[in-house]
């Protein structure tokens, strides 16, 4: 009797177990294939919920990589999209979170403005001429006042 518990509790484990992602799939430009190409997919929102308290799948569009400038023809296409779609799928499989990815970014870039306009200037300076660059030096300093 133990077997049968055992197994009835496993199936109804694994027959429960929400995907956190759907499988991704490509979208191939409307009814005549004229329009961009691209490969989507839906990933579970780490916050946001239902009104039951399910979580809400959100639809990401994944980047290209300029593949509808690169290739015209539909089986050039094809073939890049579908390396795209599958590489994704195997980076959804390991565990890759697209919000995950996306805290990353905006932890990663917390730079004051003030920071931004030194470094702007830092790189403009080995460019431009000295007069360009003391009326650049000018500009900033005169943003900094009004604005920081």
């Amino acid at each position: 009797m133990t077997f049968f518990n055992s197994a009835l509790e496993n199936e109804y484990k694994t027959g429960t177990k929400v995907k956190k992602y759907t499988t991704p799939k490509i979208y191939k430009g409307g009814k005549n294939g004229t329009d961009s190409w691209y490969v989507y997919y839906s990933y579970q929102h780490p916050f946001k919920k239902t009104k039951t308290g399910k979580p809400v799948m959100q639809r990401i569009k994944a980047p290209t990589f300029n593949l509808n400038r690169k290739y015209k023809s539909y089986d050039k296409r094809l073939i890049h999209f579908t390396a795209l779609r599958d590489s994704l799928e195997n980076l959804l499989k390991r565990g890759l979170s697209p919000f995950e990815i996306q805290d990353e970014i905006n932890s990663s870039n917390n730079i004051s403005a003030n920071d931004a306009l030194d470094y702007a200037l830092s790189i403009k300076k080995l460019t431009v001429s000295n007069k360009t660059f003391k009326d650049y030096e000018s500009r900033t300093n005169t943003i900094s006042y009004m604005y920081f």
